[in-house]
C-alpha cells in the first residue's frame, strides 16, 4: 500500500505542477499580449507625432522655397534694369604689401628720425626760450626789483 501511495502522491504533485504551470502559461500570455499592446498603441502614437511634426516642417520649407522663388524673380527684373546695366565699375586696384615686421617691438625708422628731429629742434627750442625767458624776467621784473 505504501507504494500505491508514493505513486498517487508522485502522481498529484505532477498534476498540480502541470496545471500551476499551465495557469502561469495563461498569465503570462494573457498579460504579455496587453503589454505588447499598449506597447504597441504607444509608438504608433509616437510615430504619428514624429510624423506630423515633421509634416509640419516640410511644409514650412515649402514655402521657405516659395518665398525664395519669388525674390528671385524680383531681383531678375531688378537686374535687368537699364538703369543696372549702365553702371560703371569704378574699382582701383590695391597692390600688395608686405605684413609685419621681423621684430615688432623695434621702433620704426620713421619714428626713429622724428625723435632726430625732436631732439634737434628741442635744443634750438630750449636756448631760444632760456634767453627769451631771461629777457621777459628782466623786462617783468625791471620795476619791481626795488620792492623785493
Amino acid at each position: 500500500m505504501q507504494q500505491e501511495q508514493i505513486k498517487a502522491l508522485i502522481v498529484n504533485i505532477f498534476t498540480g505542477a502541470v496545471i500551476v504551470g499551465v495557469f502561469v502559461a495563461g498569465y503570462f500570455i494573457i498579460f504579455k499580449k496587453d503589454t505588447e499592446v499598449v506597447t504597441s498603441v504607444q509608438s504608433i502614437a509616437r510615430i504619428a507625432e514624429q510624423t506630423a511634426s515633421i509634416g509640419i516642417e516640410i511644409d514650412a520649407t515649402v514655402k521657405d522655397l516659395a518665398e525664395l522663388s519669388d525674390a528671385i524673380s524680383r531681383s531678375k527684373v531688378f537686374f535687368d534694369m537699364p538703369a543696372f546695366s549702365n553702371l560703371e565699375n569704378f574699382t582701383v586696384a590695391v597692390p600688395s604689401e608686405g605684413v609685419g615686421r621681423t621684430n615688432p617691438f623695434l621702433p620704426t625708422a620713421w619714428k626713429l628720425k622724428m625723435k632726430e628731429q625732436e631732439i634737434v629742434v628741442g635744443k634750438s627750442a630750449t636756448q631760444q626760450t632760456s634767453t627769451q625767458s631771461a629777457s621777459v624776467t628782466e623786462d617783468l621784473l625791471g620795476d619791481f626789483d626795488t620792492g623785493l
